[in-house]
């Protein structure tokens, strides 16, 4: 896995982002909280700037230093002790310069440096020279670790938000369910008590169904009788039982709307802890899935190279500027990766005959410089790369030459203009 794949520059600026508002939050409490009559405060430390020469790799570091003080404007007497007075809190500054080379074993032990300020910054540092090929492994290790946290709590947020949101959900039905079963229970005792009234009016109707015409009783009640047992009485008695019934059978097809409402309420209840069983899984599912990456990531981490020898491929010239310096015996092989034209050479001190031919990575030797002038690449910086050849005695390195040039055809479509030592 390449450096570039592991996290971007973009990414590593999101979590700065995120982190330098959280310490900014509790900056502001702890400032809310503070108390105190000290005369000065802390100094405090801000990297200002930092220029870097990706050729001669040295970094010009500007740190600005503040701190609060405050001075004594008079003194009060009580009980024969004098009290200081203190002025406003005041701000006083300063510019302090810093010049380091950072090559890729200094990168690599920036976190640790002996310097304390640069050891502060470190990761500002890193961040500020913008270059991904450029990250060490701590620095690697650092915000892939912040990432990865970021990630899961955004994952366990998002689990914690629908679980919430869903049991409001469940909450609510439960309340609907709970206002069906008291209308119910509101209706059972209406039909209850409608019930026994039905009762009553069929016994007075089979009353007057069952009454005769009867003449001294008539007479007796006066003609009341004549009303009891009347057609118009019969009649407003059976609408009376045909009302109560209706009423009970309204209530009861209320009941079952209500109870049928119950079941769909509990059939979404059953859905939601589904549901949230659900998100619970694919929680953990996207824990256990990022676990795996992060642990990837990490694995995949190598310190930058620092030294030449340890390393038998194709390098971007431009890394060669943060080698640790080694005399090596052998034979060079630049290549230019537009034209895919190679040059094949041999020295006693490989990277000294390198800073020969380039300073950095522009060209001294006018054979290459055309080409690197002309390249249409976005970043000519990446426009030769290097690989060398260890070797011990002069006739290895004259054998090993001849070889490569004939190899990678150096001398028809390449740089060199000879074969090679015979």
């Amino acid at each position: 896995m390449g450096r570039r794949s592991l996290i971007s520059m973009t990414a590593i600026k999101r979590i700065q982002s995120t982190i330098n508002r959280l310490e900014k939050e509790k900056e502001r409490e702890r400032l809310i909280n503070s108390q105190g009559s000290q005369r000065e405060r802390p100094p405090e430390f801000f990297l200002e700037q930092v220029i870097f020469n990706g050729t001669t790799r040295v970094a010009k570091i500007v740190i600005k230093q503040m701190q609060e003080y405050r001075t004594i404007v008079r003194y009060v007497t009580q009980d024969y002790v004098k009290y200081p007075i203190y002025s406003e809190w005041k701000v006083k500054q300063k510019t302090i310069n810093k010049s380091i080379k950072l090559t890729n074993l200094e990168l690599e032990s920036l976190n640790k440096h002996s310097d304390a300020l640069i050891r502060k910054f470190a990761e500002q540092i890193i961040i500020k020279i913008n270059n991904e090929d450029l990250f060490p492994s701590w620095f690697l290790r650092i915000y892939l670790k912040k990432e990865y946290e970021l990630d899961l709590s955004s994952f366990e947020d998002a689990h914690k938000k629908f679980v919430f949101d869903t049991n409001k959900d469940i909450y609510r039905l439960k309340n609907e369910i709970d206002n069906y079963q008291k209308n119910n229970k509101e209706l059972e005792e209406k039909i209850s008590k409608d019930t026994k009234k039905k009762e009553r009016v069929q016994l007075r109707l089979e009353k007057i169904k069952r009454s005769k015409p009867n003449l001294l009783k008539k007479i007796l009640t006066l003609g009341i009788y004549c009303w009891f047992v009347s057609e118009k009485r019969k009649q407003k008695t059976s609408l009376q039982l045909e009302t109560i019934i209706q009423s009970i059978t309204n209530m009861n097809e209320l009941i079952q709307a209500n109870n049928d409402s119950v079941n769909e309420c509990n059939k979404k209840i059953d859905n939601k802890k589904h549901l949230i069983d659900n998100s619970e899984k694919e929680y953990l599912n996207k824990k256990n899935t990022r676990t795996i990456k992060y642990n990837k990531d990490v694995n995949a981490i190598h310190p930058l190279v620092s030294e030449v020898s340890k390393n038998n491929k194709f390098l971007p010239l431009k890394l060669f500027s943060g080698m640790e310096y080694e005399k090596i015996i052998g034979c060079y092989i630049i290549h230019n990766v537009e034209k895919d034209k190679y040059y094949v050479g041999q020295s006693k001190d490989v990277l000294r005959r390198l800073r020969q031919h380039f300073n950095g990575t522009v060209p001294k030797n006018i054979i290459f410089a055309e080409d690197y002038y002309k390249s249409s690449l976005p970043d000519v910086s990446l426009l030769f790369e290097v690989k060398i050849i260890k070797c011990k005695t002069k006739d290895e390195l004259d054998k090993t030459e001849k070889k490569l040039i004939s190899d990678y055809d150096a001398l028809n479509t390449g740089y060199n203009s000879t074969s090679g030592n015979e």
